[in-house]
């Protein structure tokens, strides 16, 4: 597979315009991999991208998104945190870190960066979701069904 340098020289005949709209349909683009299984090559892509793009969170939460999906907890929350560094606000950088911590059955930081995430967005269902599965995983149906019901109703 081609690096992103090669990839952006090839597009752009080697004059590399680095715009916000170009940024987006890169992600995308490793998103592609990522929802692919290609998770190797998602690795090296956002690896790249990181390199053009050192103070994007997005493209640091990606990484680690890319990470995780090959097993490697540890690296992915690396670049989890780096995301928060330069985004504090990057609410599915926290729903990532709190899907590790579930994996690890960790369960109360799992839980403190699902609750962060809908601190910032409480409509953000995936987090609503997520919290319904680690309260039902700790016998908590109380909460499990209070945060599925919100998950079912909330619009992201």
């Amino acid at each position: 597979m081609a690096t992103i340098h090669e990839t952006l020289r090839s597009e752009s005949d080697g004059v590399i315009t680095l715009v916000d709209s170009r940024l987006e349909e890169l992600i995308k683009k490793g998103q592609t991999l990522i929802d692919a299984g290609r998770g190797i090559q998602a690795e090296r892509f956002f690896r790249d991208l990181v390199k053009l793009y050192p103070d994007e969170a997005a493209v640091s939460n990606k990484l680690g998104v890319a990470l995780a999906k090959q097993d490697k907890q540890d690296e992915a929350l690396i670049h989890f945190k780096r995301a928060l560094v330069k985004d504090p606000h990057l609410v599915q950088t926290y729903n990532n870190m709190g899907n590790i911590f579930l994996l690890r059955e960790d369960f109360d930081l799992a839980e403190w960066c699902y609750t962060r995430a809908l601190e910032l967005d409480q409509n953000f269902s995936t987090a609503h979701n997520n919290l319904a599965a680690l309260y039902k995983k700790q016998g908590h149906r109380g909460k499990a069904v209070e945060h599925m019901k919100k998950s079912k109703r909330s619009p992201s």
